[in-house]
Protein backbone atom coordinates (compact mmCIF):
# COMPACT_ATOMS: atom_id res chain seq x y z
CA UNK A 1 0.00 0.00 0.00
CA UNK A 2 1.32 3.44 -0.86
CA UNK A 3 1.20 5.62 2.25
CA UNK A 4 2.56 8.81 0.78
CA UNK A 5 4.25 10.56 -2.09
CA UNK A 6 7.07 13.05 -2.05
CA UNK A 7 7.18 15.85 -4.60
CA UNK A 8 9.69 18.64 -4.86
CA UNK A 9 7.00 21.22 -5.41
CA UNK A 10 8.95 24.46 -5.03
CA UNK A 11 8.57 26.70 -8.08
CA UNK A 12 7.16 23.78 -10.08
CA UNK A 13 3.71 23.09 -8.68
CA UNK A 14 3.63 25.70 -5.91
CA UNK A 15 5.00 29.18 -5.51
CA UNK A 16 5.39 31.65 -2.69
CA UNK A 17 3.13 34.71 -2.85
CA UNK A 18 6.04 36.84 -1.69
CA UNK A 19 8.84 35.57 -3.94
CA UNK A 20 9.63 39.16 -4.90
CA UNK A 21 10.13 40.02 -1.22
CA UNK A 22 12.00 36.88 -0.15
CA UNK A 23 14.50 38.71 2.13
CA UNK A 24 11.63 39.89 4.35
CA UNK A 25 10.25 36.35 4.47
CA UNK A 26 13.67 34.92 5.39
CA UNK A 27 14.09 37.47 8.17
CA UNK A 28 10.73 36.42 9.62
CA UNK A 29 11.64 32.73 9.32
CA UNK A 30 14.95 33.23 11.14
CA UNK A 31 13.27 35.29 13.86
CA UNK A 32 10.72 32.50 14.41
CA UNK A 33 13.53 29.94 14.65
CA UNK A 34 15.41 32.10 17.15
CA UNK A 35 12.29 32.61 19.27
CA UNK A 36 11.61 28.87 19.37
CA UNK A 37 15.17 28.04 20.39
CA UNK A 38 15.19 30.75 23.08
CA UNK A 39 11.86 29.51 24.44
CA UNK A 40 13.47 26.07 24.70
CA UNK A 41 16.25 27.51 26.86
CA UNK A 42 19.03 28.26 24.37
CA UNK A 43 20.95 31.34 25.46
CA UNK A 44 21.58 32.95 22.09
CA UNK A 45 22.83 36.38 21.18
CA UNK A 46 20.12 37.29 18.65
CA UNK A 47 22.28 39.31 16.26
CA UNK A 48 25.09 36.73 16.31
CA UNK A 49 22.79 33.74 15.80
CA UNK A 50 20.72 35.37 13.06
CA UNK A 51 23.80 36.54 11.18
CA UNK A 52 25.62 33.20 11.43
CA UNK A 53 22.61 31.02 10.62
CA UNK A 54 21.67 33.26 7.68
CA UNK A 55 25.23 33.22 6.36
CA UNK A 56 25.40 29.42 6.59
CA UNK A 57 22.10 29.01 4.73
CA UNK A 58 23.44 31.16 1.89
CA UNK A 59 26.85 29.49 2.00
CA UNK A 60 25.42 25.98 1.63
CA UNK A 61 22.84 27.11 -0.90
CA UNK A 62 25.66 28.42 -3.11
CA UNK A 63 27.79 25.34 -2.47
CA UNK A 64 25.04 22.93 -3.50
CA UNK A 65 24.97 24.58 -6.91
CA UNK A 66 28.58 23.52 -7.50
CA UNK A 67 28.96 20.17 -5.73
CA UNK A 68 25.32 18.97 -6.00
CA UNK A 69 25.26 18.02 -2.33
CA UNK A 70 22.35 19.37 -0.34
CA UNK A 71 22.73 19.85 3.39
CA UNK A 72 19.63 19.61 5.53
CA UNK A 73 18.46 22.58 7.51
CA UNK A 74 18.91 20.42 10.60
CA UNK A 75 22.59 20.05 9.71
CA UNK A 76 22.90 23.80 9.14
CA UNK A 77 21.20 24.53 12.49
CA UNK A 78 23.40 22.04 14.36
CA UNK A 79 26.62 23.32 12.79
CA UNK A 80 25.61 26.92 13.54
CA UNK A 81 25.01 26.06 17.19
CA UNK A 82 28.31 24.14 17.31
CA UNK A 83 30.16 27.22 16.01
CA UNK A 84 28.51 29.18 18.83
CA UNK A 85 29.72 26.55 21.35
CA UNK A 86 26.22 25.30 22.01
CA UNK A 87 24.96 21.71 21.88
CA UNK A 88 22.83 20.42 19.04
CA UNK A 89 19.19 20.23 20.09
CA UNK A 90 17.57 16.84 20.66
CA UNK A 91 15.86 15.61 17.46
CA UNK A 92 12.38 16.51 18.74
CA UNK A 93 13.43 20.08 19.52
CA UNK A 94 15.26 20.46 16.19
CA UNK A 95 12.15 19.24 14.37
CA UNK A 96 9.88 21.63 16.27
CA UNK A 97 12.28 24.57 15.84
CA UNK A 98 12.54 23.97 12.11
CA UNK A 99 8.77 23.59 11.85
CA UNK A 100 8.57 27.07 13.40
CA UNK A 101 11.23 28.25 10.91
CA UNK A 102 9.29 27.03 7.87
CA UNK A 103 5.76 27.74 9.09
CA UNK A 104 5.57 31.33 7.86
CA UNK A 105 6.91 30.62 4.36
CA UNK A 106 4.64 27.59 4.05
CA UNK A 107 1.65 29.77 4.90
CA UNK A 108 2.45 31.79 1.76
CA UNK A 109 2.51 28.83 -0.66
CA UNK A 110 -0.05 28.75 -3.43
CA UNK A 111 -0.54 26.13 -6.14
CA UNK A 112 0.49 27.15 -9.65
CA UNK A 113 -2.71 27.98 -11.55
CA UNK A 114 -2.23 25.27 -14.20
CA UNK A 115 -2.04 22.66 -11.42
CA UNK A 116 -5.27 23.62 -9.71
CA UNK A 117 -7.50 20.88 -11.21
CA UNK A 118 -5.55 17.85 -9.98
CA UNK A 119 -4.37 19.50 -6.76
CA UNK A 120 -7.24 21.89 -6.13
CA UNK A 121 -8.64 19.96 -3.19
CA UNK A 122 -5.30 19.49 -1.42
CA UNK A 123 -4.58 18.94 1.30
CA UNK A 124 -7.22 16.28 1.68
CA UNK A 125 -8.21 14.89 5.07
CA UNK A 126 -5.32 12.84 6.38
CA UNK A 127 -2.92 14.36 3.85
CA UNK A 128 -1.00 17.56 3.95
CA UNK A 129 1.86 19.58 2.63
CA UNK A 130 5.05 18.44 4.32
Amino acid sequence: MIRGLIFDLGSTLIYNRHDANWPVTLNRMRADLLAHLQAAGYQLDPAQFLARFGAKVYEYSDQRQTDWVEYTTTWILNSTLEELNLPAPPPELAQAALAAYYAYSESLWKPVEACTPPYGNWPRPGCGWA
